[in-house]
């Protein structure tokens, strides 16, 4: 029988050391795990550390694996930044613990190939790169590289253990309270940048998104839900079905969406208000024409401004996000695209987010990266120096303070 430690870890970035400032998300990734492992007749106990949240856990982690007996040791690496800041901590743990079975997981390894993911992680004795929901079992007995198939059920997989965690550890940086509910895992929107592409994701129901949503408001009283499901950005027909089932929910809760400025129109803008939206996410990333070819976007300027019009005109705060960074990246461009996001920050209540390009190993941005020679000993080329564009993001910071990050809340 085994005792797992499940341990989410530290991720501060590097090019932007603030953007999880006041931003505290349960770790839904090793909740969902936690509800597989109860169903399981391997696992004797599990215990959930965050050290997302609170770095200071992943100094701690030894003597919680001594506290907690524990046979395996899972690690959710979210992304790059998760394994940076993780470092050489599992090569340290094994030497101590050398019987402790160590597992990594996390949405960004879908994209590695397996040559990659070996000497990624020689200390690891598994790594698993998909939903292992279904497959609990088998990843409890495996080694090596672990793909799981595909999800096909959403009426198989739990509701991932919310209540193995205090929420108010999450809120009580200021922030309202709200829920993060998973519609789909995986996007098929194809854009070049991303590391969770997948021509099909895995759909849950709209119908049982909306259930999942009644049951955390009436057991937990929180109002305010935002819902993680790429496809409905992509695919109207999919908000189609959502809108019906949203129609079922108590009339005061309020939800959070992502929605494509191309996807986007006046009639979709009174469609969501009445669904009770009241934040729309815009992943605008630039409005340089160049850029937007290579990261697959085509928004002109006006555009955005329609549908920022669109949204506010309809008590839709609208969020934009921008990004900056790039091999081509001039102070002139620049320049202009700060004056843009001022443009926009003065007609909406949110100021437009801005941050830097992040290229990821497995995507198809990487590869152009590298077709175009704009690789340099291991690091993205820069059209102006790291440190001219951490000043400009520090300046923008420095100015709107306070605004909406991916998963904030309402």
């Amino acid at each position: 029988m085994e005792r797992v430690l499940l341990f989410s870890s530290p991720a501060d970035d590097e090019y932007d050391p603030h953007l999880r400032r006041n931003v505290a998300e349960p770790p839904l990734g090793l909740l969902y795990l936690a509800a597989a492992l109860e169903g399981s007749a391997l696992c004797e106990h599990y215990s959930l550390v965050d050290g997302y949240v609170n770095p200071a856990e992943a100094d701690r982690l030894e003597e919680r694996i001594r506290q907690e007996g524990a046979t395996q040791l899972w690690i959710s690496l979210m992304s790059s930044e998760g394994m940076r800041c993780f470092g050489d901590r599992a090569r340290k743990i094994k030497e101590k613990f050398p019987h402790l079975k160590i597992t990594a997981g996390g949405a960004y390894f879908r994209g590695l190939p397996e040559e990659s993911l070996r000497s990624r992680f020689p200390d690891y004795d598994l790594v698993v790169t998909g939903d292992p929901d279904l497959e609990i079992d088998d990843v409890l007995r495996a080694e090596g590289i672990f793909r799981p198939k595909p999800l096909v059920s959403h009426v198989e997989v739990p509701y991932p253990r919310r209540d193995r965690v205090d929420l108010r550890t999450y809120f009580s940086a200021g922030r309202p309270p709200h829920h993060l509910v998973i519609g789909a895992r995986g996007c098929n929107g194809g854009c070049t940048f991303c590391a969770i592409n997948r021509r099909s994701p895995y759909l849950r129901t709209p119908r049982e998104v909306a259930l999942e949503i009644k049951c955390l408001c009436a057991a937990t009283g929180i109002k305010a839900f935002s819902i993680i499901d790429d496809v409905t950005a992509l695919n109207p027909e999919r908000f189609d079905r959502y809108e019906e089932s949203l129609e079922t929910l108590p009339s005061d809760i309020q939800l959070d969406v992502s929605w494509r400025i191309d996807r986007f129109s006046e009639e979709t803008a009174d469609r969501l208000a009445d669904a009770r939206v009241r934040v729309i996410r815009f992943g605008v990333e630039s409005i340089d024409p160049a850029v937007q070819s290579f990261l697959g976007k085509s928004y002109s300027a006006e555009q955005i401004r329609r549908c920022v019009r669109w949204a506010t005109e309809r008590s839709l705060s609208p969020c934009l996000y921008f990004l900056f960074g790039f091999p081509k990246d001039t102070e002139a461009g620049i320049a202009g695209l700060l004056d843009f996001m001022e443009e926009l920050a003065r007609e909406t209540p949110v100021p437009p987010y801005l941050g830097i390009i992040r290229v990821l190993e497995g995507t198809p941005l990487m590869k152009l990266y590298r077709e175009h020679g704009w690789i340099k000993n291991g690091e993205p080329v820069r059209g102006l120096p790291l440190r001219d564009l951490l000043e400009v993001l520090a300046r923008w910071r420095g100015k709107y303070p306070d605004f909406f990050y991916a998963g904030g809340s309402l």
